[in-house]
């Protein structure tokens, strides 16, 4: 509700508003998302090399639910936490990010529809629960 109210303000409020805002026990927002660059080589601790790299990103009391993407060494790695009573169905933002994959994949490579090759799993919406 805050956020609305404060994009309709002129931007010269919006600076001085802001701040004091922040200060009121109201959330403006639910869900946070961020992205960090990791180091684009393998990582190795006492000769063993560290394969994955899965980000955590903290819960406080203001958000319901978090996003943390990171890249290790040419792949994205994605992570997720949240405040289980605000959002009990937080494990569905995996599962449809990852069918969101498949369908962009999809979508950007239609060579792979013309032979019929779906790219999703056949039994992918029923393995996740969504038949």
């Amino acid at each position: 509700m805050t956020g609305g109210l404060l994009r309709t303000l002129p931007l010269g409020l919006q600076a001085l508003a802001g701040p004091i805002l922040t200060q009121l026990p109201i959330t403006p927002f639910n869900l946070v998302c961020t992205n960090m660059p990791g180091p684009q080589f393998p990582l190795y601790l006492l000769g063993h090399k560290m394969v994955r790299c899965y980000p955590y990103p903290p819960v406080d009391g203001e958000t319901a639910a978090n996003c943390a993407i990171l890249s290790y060494d040419g792949t994205l790695y994605f992570g997720f936490s949240g405040d289980m009573h605000a959002s009990p169905d937080l494990q569905r933002l995996e599962k449809f990010l990852k069918l969101s994959f498949f369908f962009g994949i999809r979508a950007i490579n239609p060579a792979h529809n013309s032979k019929g090759s779906t790219l999703i799993p056949r039994n992918f919406l029923d393995h996740q629960g969504y038949s």
